[in-house]
């Protein structure tokens, strides 16, 4: 796994918890979490986030949607979000994206807890 990755991740959550504690009261580090990854992964999709269309059936039919983005978050955390991105767009899938957003964000948070740098 890319540690750069990981201490960026982890220092965008500091910035953001310290800016949503100076307005509203704390949120969960998850929560944050998921924003730093969604900013991170809008900055490279090809499409608007309105032009989302669901195809979570094509990978049903296929039977292969969970096996996708396990292997992508694999990427993700070996070769870094920006390599697991470029594979996901390759299938001209958005809900995949959408999906791999929501699987990172678990795994990320509990590398960053691990790690002890959240």
């Amino acid at each position: 796994m890319e540690f750069k990755e990981i201490e960026k991740i982890a220092s965008l959550i500091k910035e953001k918890e310290q800016i949503k504690e100076k307005i509203e009261k704390p949120i969960d580090k998850k929560e944050i979490l998921k924003e730093v990854l969604e900013e991170k992964i809008n900055e490279s999709l090809p499409f608007k986030k309105e032009r989302v269309i669901e195809k979570k059936e094509d990978f049903k039919k296929e039977n292969i949607y969970e096996e996708k983005i396990n292997e992508l978050v694999d990427l993700a955390l070996e070769k870094g979000i920006t390599q697991a991105l470029k594979k996901a767009r390759q299938m001209k899938n958005p809900y995949l994206i959408d999906k791999l957003h929501d699987k990172l964000a678990e795994k990320y948070y509990q590398v960053l807890k691990d790690r002890k740098l959240i």
